[in-house]
């Protein structure tokens, strides 16, 4: 039996580049759970809405164990998938007092902003 994470796995290393409102649209059981994913440093940066706790938890997981990244997505990007949130996007990197979306993509493997280089001199 395929798992929601080995689902969404596949679609992001098949697809790349790939919205949660894509995920909400291709994969089985990922919506309808009243589940959030927010940005480690601020819970008011809020990803994704109503998810389900399987979804969230092969999200977080995929994103530990390195399979998959998250990078910074344009609004636009969301729209051409037809779903967005309805929050106020974030401007910046703000405390905000209320929960504003941070809208990102899904990419295969780890963030290579974070990867770092061995032997030789960075």
């Amino acid at each position: 039996m395929i798992t929601i994470k080995e689902d969404i796995k596949t679609y992001v290393y098949k697809n790349d580049h790939v919205t949660f409102a894509e995920l909400s649209n291709r994969i089985n059981n990922f919506s309808g759970g009243g589940i959030s994913i927010c940005m480690n440093q601020n819970d008011n940066f809020v990803v994704w809405v109503d998810m389900t706790k399987d979804a969230a938890d092969a999200i977080n997981e995929l994103i530990r164990e390195n399979q998959i990244h998250i990078t910074a997505a344009g609004f636009i990007t969301y729209l051409t998938d037809g779903r967005t949130l309805n929050l106020p996007l974030a401007q910046g990197n703000y405390q905000y007092k209320t929960p504003h979306w941070v809208p990102v993509l899904l990419r295969p493997g780890a963030n290579p902003k974070l990867t770092r280089k061995r032997g030789g001199t960075t």
